[in-house]
């Protein structure tokens, strides 16, 4: 009982707090080109499965980033005590 009203009170807040994001419509310049490159995906699946595109997408997007990648790295492991 108590944990369905602590449930329902979080979701009231977030309720209330998407409210106050105001609402807004895409020029339709904008719509076209999104609209045009959903197209472009959907055409693109037939060929190749869109989870496997997916994953050669993250892939390329790793080997971009990998500087800032082994940054993190290599910053996680200086925080480790005893490690110099």
């Amino acid at each position: 009982m108590i944990t369905l009203v602590f449930i329902q009170m979080i979701l009231y807040l977030a309720t209330l707090l998407l409210i106050l994001i105001p609402s807004f419509s895409l020029p339709t310049a904008a719509a076209s080109s999104i609209a045009g490159v959903f197209a472009l995906v959907s055409g693109i699946g037939y060929l190749v499965p869109l989870d496997v595109l997916w994953q050669v997408f993250l892939v390329c997007f790793a080997f971009y980033k990998i500087d800032f990648i082994w940054a993190t790295i290599q910053w996680t492991y200086k925080k480790i005590p005893g490690i110099s």
